[in-house]
């Protein structure tokens, strides 16, 4: 799923959220702009690359605090145009923040259905 080509209202006029996702749709572009010139065997990692960058994206969008949200956009700003310091970024995210709460909520739904 693309990240969507502009952010909700109330995210609007917050500057420093606006030119995170800037920065993660000029990702998200120039990612799949290689993509369409690649051969098949690289889209499975240039597939890898989109997640990626659609982790910080998407951050951006759902975290559920403004300070999370604050938090991940000055860590975007800092990596700016660097796209692999963004990358990386995002796989801090997926390894630290994602997987777990995967991982959480798997054992909590198997542990429930173990002993119901």
């Amino acid at each position: 799923m693309k990240l969507p080509p502009h952010l909700p209202n109330n995210l609007q006029t917050r500057a420093n959220i606006v030119l995170a996702y800037t920065i993660c749709l000029n990702l998200e572009k120039g990612i799949l702009e290689e993509t369409k010139s690649s051969k098949m065997a690289e889209r499975h990692s240039e597939r890898r690359l989109l997640v990626l960058c659609r982790i910080l994206g998407f951050l951006l969008l759902y975290i559920p605090t403004d300070v999370g949200r604050e938090n991940v956009a000055h860590e975007i700003q800092i990596c700016g145009k660097d796209r692999e310091s963004l990358l990386q970024l995002g796989e801090m995210y997926l390894d630290h923040f994602i997987r777990p709460c995967m991982l959480s909520t798997f054992h909590c739904f198997d542990f429930y259905l173990t002993h119901i």
